[in-house]
């Protein structure tokens, strides 16, 4: 018994982490930079563009794989958007010095 509840921890705490960055909430916005935008996340920010579909706005809630590098078919508020994810996990700091390398100006 003892070990039927150790696995059900286990997978729990595995599904929990792997559902962890499958969604945020858009946090900054971003002109003059190819549409970067920072989605804040279980996990710290993402620092994304914009490719295409929904454009994100401050507030909006993001659903798919942000927890890895590239290309992502995207969720903003239930409409499809495609991302390219540039960096996640980050801190409020670390995003913030990659939107400046950027030359981003946050609106």
């Amino acid at each position: 018994m003892r070990n039927i509840l150790m696995a059900v921890v286990a997978l729990g705490a595995i599904t929990g982490a792997a559902m962890a960055d499958t969604y945020g909430t858009v946090a900054v916005t971003t002109r003059g930079c190819l549409s970067r935008y920072v989605v804040d996340t279980p996990s710290g920010y993402v620092l994304a563009e914009w490719y295409g579909g929904h454009d994100p706005d401050r507030g909006d809630t993001v659903e798919g794989d942000l927890n890895s590098y590239g290309f992502k078919d995207v969720l903003i508020n239930g409409s499809s958007s495609r991302a390219y994810i540039d960096d996640y996990m980050l801190s409020r700091d670390s995003v913030i010095r990659k939107l400046r390398e950027h030359g981003c100006t946050v609106r």
